[in-house]
């Protein structure tokens, strides 16, 4: 007989979805195989006052908590990775995730999944972190134009790799570098030093070759040698009549920085007027991570029609 369990996880979220209480598992917390669930997961749900074992409906604090799962207007999502805790993993899943394989896609650098979904100003965010298991949360923002700042603080205080410090911007001047020469200059992160040397070094050719200018070239250079012990991304999808949508090459970056100086810097999409795509790095702020969001909507709108998806 399975044992009551203590904390969420993707098996009370597949009750759910079974048992027709949400429409549908969340793909933004990547894929989830769908199997079969014990009583006592039901159990769970019920001693957690999620269910009402009577009507088998959520409860009132419930229905509002997972609203967002249900049906958002919009939702940020993407992957936390906390580069600096690299190492062996062991798997240690629950049973029966183990006869699909899913141990075999724990990877080297710890990474949690995510989404914050937005209905109206309720936003509900759940992350799925090691094991399986899953936070879920509610806030409301205290009115429509504070939605985005209540997002961006969230993103602030979920996403950082230690949550209870207070992380600074770091100092770099903004600069903007050519979306084409951003993707073609990233690289896989290494901590092997020769390795390290040799990517700055091929990065600095390679913006120098684009017409970049000096102090562009240097801020790129700068935050390339430092210890990014975590990176954040962002992307964005908006509820239609005819399904919700996506862009590709659409996204903000949040990078977390230790060493001489500390602190995490932002990096969000603009299309210039010739519509060519651009990419800017800022220091971290509240303002910065609005700025990000503000500009995938705008990228949203303004992205050619073969970078839309649709689901």
């Amino acid at each position: 007989m399975a044992e009551n369990a203590d904390r969420f996880d993707a098996r009370h979220l597949m009750e759910l979805f079974k048992r027709g209480l949400i429409n549908e598992m969340p793909a933004e917390l990547g894929p989830i195989p769908i199997v079969d669930t014990p009583p006592s997961v039901w159990e769970d749900l019920v001693r957690w006052n999620v269910v009402d074992n009577s009507t088998f409906q959520f409860t009132s604090d419930a229905a509002k908590l997972f609203s967002g799962l249900v049906s958002y207007e919009w939702a940020l999502w993407g992957v936390v990775l906390h580069n600096n805790q690299r190492r062996k993993v062991e798997a240690r899943l629950p049973e029966e995730f183990r006869q699909y394989g899913v141990q075999y896609a724990i990877r080297d650098i710890p990474r949690d999944t995510f989404l914050i979904a937005v209905k109206g100003t309720g936003i509900t965010t759940i992350v799925s972190v090691a094991g399986g298991h899953l936070e879920i949360g509610y806030d409301e923002a205290r009115s429509s134009s504070q939605v985005f700042e209540h997002v961006a603080r969230i993103v602030e205080r979920i996403h950082s790799p230690d949550k209870d410090k207070q992380w600074a911007p770091y100092p770099i001047k903004r600069v903007s570098v050519p979306w084409v020469v951003s993707s073609s200059l990233a690289t896989e992160r290494t901590n092997d030093p020769e390795a390290l040397s040799k990517s700055v070094k091929a990065t600095t050719r390679g913006l120098s070759l684009a017409g970049m200018t000096v102090k562009t070239t240097k801020t790129i250079e700068e935050l390339l040698q430092q210890d990014n012990v975590a990176n954040v991304q962002l992307c964005l999808t908006v509820s239609t009549p005819t399904g919700r949508v996506t862009a590709l090459n659409n996204s903000v970056g949040v990078m977390f920085f230790v060493g001489e100086y500390e602190g995490y810097a932002v990096s969000y999409p603009r299309r210039s007027a010739d519509g060519s795509l651009w990419i800017t790095y800022e220091p971290g702020s509240v303002e910065a991570v609005v700025t990000g969001i503000a500009a995938m909507r705008d990228g949203l709108g303004f992205a050619p029609k073969e970078d839309i998806r649709t689901s």
